[in-house]
This record gives structure tokens, C-alpha cells and sequence, in this order.
């Protein structure tokens, strides 16, 4: 099974039905290490990973289809599922989806009124300044699906998911036109590659949402 196996050993097998009569080893055990884990090799820049030596295109395209396909499986495990009951899959969905990415993203979460996801949208690729993040666009997209809520949620490329102040501050204002509307923000998730930052958990969304 899996999970008797270590990454490179994963990710070596995978590697061999793109060159079946090619010990993938020692490139597995240098892609693991210098990308953090398996996860990490799944979710690196396309040119990055070609300038690997003995990393082909066909490799390439294995590995790019066996992530898609599992960010699409982890996807469709949380929607239409009430989100407060299955938490650790909405958390692995974003840690598999963005979690190694080497820019940031901002994804918005929507929720109909029974707190299931309906769909989540990359709002913006980029920095996650109040500029790049337009608030008004996220409102207007909560609005369009007739969301009842939504849950936020950005990687920190850097590893750790430490919050800035100008996390803090961004989902402050996007929580205070919300609240208004009606539409009730759940959470903020900041992801890192190895670990979440909860803003609910760590009991700021109140103080937030009061404020």
C-alpha cells in the first residue's frame, strides 16, 4: 500500500511507466528532495521541472496528469457536501491544490444556505494585496451564485502560513461587506506547504466579523 512507501518510491513507480527500461531512482530521490516531498514535485513550474536532467516531456505530462487528476477527485469530495462535516477534506483539497504552488493564489469558496460547497474559483493569481484582491469581485461572484456564505483561502509560497497585516486587514474588509449583504464568511485559510493558519481557529474571524 502507499503508505508503507516513502515519496521517492511513489513517485518512482509513477516515473517508470513513462520510461519502463530506465531506473527512475535517483532521479525520484532528486526531484523529492529538492521539491519537499511528492506533493511539492506534483505542483512545481513546468519549465522548472524540464530543466531536470532525465525529466522528459512524456515524464512531464505524467506527472502534470496525475496531479490534475487528483486535485479534480479531491475537488468533487467536497462538492455539494456540507463543509463544517468534512473540514480535513476541504483542508487537503487546498493544501493538494495550491499548498506548493511558487506563486500566490486566491481561491474564494462559496456555500449555498446549508453550508455546501457549491464551487471554488481562483480569483486572483498573484499577490494577495487589497489592490490585486478586488472585493468588489468577490462580493459580485457570492451574489451571482446566490451564495450564502464562502470560505477564503491563500498559499503562502514561502512555506509558512503565517498571516500578514495585510491579511488581516484584506479579510476584515471583505468580511464587513458581506456581513451586510447577508453572506456569512466562514473562514480565511492560509496555506502553507506543510500546515493550515485558520483564522476561525484561531479565533480572529469574530473579532473580525464584531469589528
Amino acid at each position: 500500500g502507499e503508505s508503507a512507501m516513502h515519496d521517492y518510491e511513489l513517485l518512482e513507480l509513477l516515473l517508470t511507466f513513462s520510461r519502463p527500461r530506465v531506473d527512475m531512482k535517483p532521479l525520484a530521490k532528486r526531484l523529492v528532495k529538492r521539491f519537499g516531498g511528492l506533493a511539492g514535485v506534483m505542483s512545481a513550474d513546468h519549465d522548472t521541472l524540464l530543466s531536470e536532467d532525465g525529466l522528459g516531456e512524456h515524464s512531464l505530462s505524467l506527472l502534470k496528469l496525475t496531479h490534475a487528476c487528483a486535485v479534480r477527485a479531491g475537488r468533487q469530495t467536497i462538492v455539494k457536501r456540507e463543509i463544517l462535516s468534512n473540514w480535513e477534506q476541504i483542508i487537503s483539497y487546498c493544501l493538494s491544490k495550491i499548498g506548493y504552488l511558487e506563486r500566490e493564489e486566491f481561491h474564494v469558496i462559496l456555500l449555498d444556505s446549508r453550508n455546501r460547497v457549491i464551487l471554488d474559483e481562483c480569483h486572483n493569481s498573484g499577490i494577495t494585496t487589497e489592490a490585486a484582491v478586488y472585493i468588489r469581485e468577490v462580493i459580485r461572484l457570492a451574489l451571482r451564485h446566490n451564495a450564502s456564505g464562502m470560505v477564503l483561502a491563500h498559499n503562502h509560497p514561502s512555506g509558512d502560513p503565517t498571516p500578514s497585516e495585510e491579511d488581516v486587514l484584506l479579510t476584515q474588509r471583505i468580511c464587513d461587506v458581506a456581513t451586510r449583504l447577508g453572506i456569512h464568511v466562514l473562514d480565511h485559510l492560509v496555506i502553507g506547504r506543510e500546515s493550515v493558519y485558520s483564522f476561525k481557529n484561531r479565533q480572529l474571524m469574530g473579532s473580525i466579523v464584531e469589528s
